[in-house]
């Protein structure tokens, strides 16, 4: 079911030994909007960060990646 509390209300009225579950679209985008929240609360922490360090294998596709984050 989706997140209305009303919904949740009537169902718990109506059959309360029910089991309420959420579908899988609902739980995606509720992880999304969580996601969505954390990551603009701490973007501002993240770009004093720096770009990553010029050492191991995979440093420079990394920093490249970084700058291309950055520049959105």
């Amino acid at each position: 079911r989706d997140g209305s509390a009303a919904y949740a209300e009537a169902v718990r009225r109506v059959l309360p030994d029910a089991v309420q579950v959420s579908d899988r679209w609902h739980l995606w985008h509720g992880l999304a909007a969580a996601v969505h929240t954390e990551v603009a609360a701490h973007s501002g922490c993240w770009a004093k960060a720096g770009p990553p360090p010029n050492d191991g294998p995979r440093a420079q596709t990394t920093r490249e990646r970084w700058a291309q984050v950055h520049d959105l």
